[in-house]
């Protein structure tokens, strides 16, 4: 039987982005689909002039 993979954490044991070292907390996560979250999104850094995201997809499987 295969484990889930587990996706590796966008931010670091401190809270930091591991991406840029800014806060990860505030950053804003955007859809690119409101009535179709299957096509994913990204979180952006709301720090002025960092121009990091990342990509994101949404897991909405429900547990069984």
């Amino acid at each position: 039987m295969n484990e889930p993979q587990q996706k590796p954490s966008l931010d670091d044991t401190d809270g930091n982005c591991r991406q840029c070292g800014h806060p990860f907390d505030p950053n804003i996560v955007v859809a690119y689909d409101m009535n179709d979250f299957s096509k994913g999104g990204e979180v952006r850094c709301t720090v002025a002039g960092c121009s990091c995201f990342h990509s994101l997809d949404f897991d909405l499987k429900t547990a069984p």
